[in-house]
């Protein structure tokens, strides 16, 4: 809820403030009123104000005044100016104190309450914002000083199966750390899983961000009077490991209620959504295998976020979904439909949303659908390895079977990037174009027909087409004739070399290059730079 202090010292301007306001509306829950600039300053010392209005022509001490002291003491408190005067310099000096409303009394009500609804929004954002800020700050400092602790490696070297199943030697690795497990303790493991973040993260902010996720894990799953330990298994995956002494039963409504609270903290704090799937109690010998069951139950829940799922519930019917048309699709592609296809697509895989779809299904859609779009690129002359080279397409690749969400935003980065090309492909003076500018960029270079076709993304053989159909050269003849042409510009107006000349048009053998000038110009290099300097230029 906000606080909000009303600064005048025209006691009937704040009074009647306070009651033309509609404060419910605006989810204020306190107003608190002040009359001069020490009276203010006690309120803001004694409660949690947010928002202050304050009148900026008062006697001893002004607004303007008041509030630089507010912004030294309470930078947090955001601001609302109302005068008599629509003077520059006040409105100059508002501006520069950060305040978010300048209004001329007597101020409209529903302009008021607009402004301090906008200030308000500010005011949550900003704690929003440094309630993140804590939490990062918090578990930044605990993952720079974080040393692996002996419980943490036993977990992960047992649920990475670097210790063997049996109970022996499960047993005496337990022993070796002494780790404070009885002997007829079993163990419960709820598999977590990120479906997806909402934020892009560096490198060290996701180590960050996985760590305050395992630990915030430990707190809220694995804590609360339930004695376990949380360990990171695999990206965006990690189990919570809960001990249950022999005489103890799993309390499955509780621990279901702490999932679907971390699942949605886990939403506000950490901008991620996840799962939660809660397997069954086991020995410690035999909690790998129930661990790798919760993988294959997460690995047939790949349509739907935020779950809570158990291992022991009974499986929803299997979905009895089929591929789309591909054919359907391709002719779409083909055909330039590209906002058709992203609905079609978007229709189709919405109407997958069931709890029974299987990543199976997602990795026959993956590929059936790669294959459509390079057959029709193929068709257009386009090179795929070239379109698709990009590092975002293959960390897309990667995480599309995911879940439909990550399949959906895959599909979608793969039909804008084939339109991209298709489109300019069709635009073939705007392909020819590109390729006669890089060729004049690049004529010091050992230009060859594949490095120029790479650099329009097409076949070499298919540009070679387009090139000689609009301009009745083939791409080497057109070289060729591009070198040969700055070699004549460069002989008459500069005296380099004719060894250096050459180099500069990318054929640096020197007998070569006079031989490819004679056969060009009817006459040696030397001879041209003569005849150019008795004003003779054969062009």
């Amino acid at each position: 809820m906000i606080q909000i202090l009303i600064v005048d010292d025209e006691i009937h301007a704040v009074r009647g403030l306070e009651a033309d306001v509609n404060w419910d509306k605006l989810a204020v829950s306190s107003v608190h009123k002040a009359y001069n600039a020490r009276q203010a300053q006690e309120v803001l010392n004694s409660h949690s104000i947010d928002i202050v209005i304050c009148d900026i022509e008062m006697p001893e001490v002004s607004g303007l005044q008041l509030m630089t002291w507010v912004k030294a003491h309470y930078p947090a408190v955001e601001s609302i100016f109302l005068t008599c005067h629509s003077e520059f310099h006040y409105a100059k000096e508002a501006i520069h104190l950060g305040s978010l409303e300048y209004l001329l009394k007597p101020a409209p009500v529903d302009e008021l309450e607009r402004a301090i609804g906008k200030a308000a929004e500010s005011v949550r954002r900003n704690r929003r914002q440094r309630e993140f800020q804590a939490t990062y700050e918090k578990y930044a400092e605990l993952w720079s000083s974080h040393q692996p602790l002996l419980v943490e490696r036993f977990w992960s070297d047992l649920l990475h199966q670097r210790i063997p199943s049996s109970a022996e030697a499960v047993s005496k690795a337990a022993l070796q750390l002494t780790l404070p497990f009885e002997k007829d303790d079993r163990f419960l493991p709820v598999y977590i899983q990120v479906d997806r973040w909402h934020r892009e993260w560096s490198s060290r902010e996701a180590s960050i961000m996985e760590y305050a996720l395992q630990n915030a894990a430990a707190e809220t799953i694995a804590g609360d009077g339930r004695q376990g330990h949380a360990v990171r298994l695999n990206q965006g995956g990690f189990v919570a490991m809960l001990r249950l002494p022999a005489s103890v039963e799993p309390d499955h409504e509780r621990l279901a209620e702490a999932c679907r609270t971390f699942i949605a903290s886990c939403e506000r704090y950490f901008y991620c959504d996840l799962s939660c799937y809660i397997g069954t109690p086991a020995a410690l010998e035999a909690a790998t295998d129930v661990m790798l069951a919760l993988l294959d139950c997460a690995n047939n829940h790949v349509a739907l976020h935020k779950q809570v799922i158990f291992l022991d519930q009974p499986e929803p019917p299997a979905s009895s979904a089929s591929l789309p048309e591909m054919t359907r699709l391709r002719e779409l592609l083909e055909a330039g439909q590209k906002d058709l296809l992203h609905a079609e697509l978007r229709r189709y895989l919405t109407a997958m949303r069931t709890p029974s779809v299987p990543a199976s299904f997602l990795h026959r859609f993956f590929h059936d659908f790669l294959q459509a779009v390079y057959y029709t690129l193929q068709l257009n002359g386009l090179q795929a390895h070239l379109i698709f080279a990009e590092p975002a397409f293959a960390k897309l690749a990667a995480s599309a079977t995911r879940s439909l969400y990550h399949l959906e935003e895959w599909a979608g980065y793969v039909i804008r990037r084939a339109f991209e090309h298709m489109q300019a492909a069709e635009e073939a003076p705007s392909v020819v174009d590109r390729a006669k500018r890089y060729i004049a960029d690049h004529l010091d270079q050992n230009l060859t027909r594949e490095l120029i076709a790479n650099h329009v993304y097409l076949n070499p053989d298919y540009l070679a087409r387009l090139f000689k159909r609009e301009t009745g050269l083939s791409i080497t003849d057109y070289l060729t004739e591009a070198r040969m042409g700055l070699a004549r510009k460069l002989l008459v107006q500069t005296e380099l070399p004719v060894s250096t000349i050459a180099e500069r048009t990318g054929i640096p053998n020197f007998s070569y290059f006079s031989k490819q000038f004679k056969r060009n110009a009817q006459m040696s290099p030397l001879e041209y730079r003569q005849l150019g300097r008795n004003g003779y230029r054969k062009e």
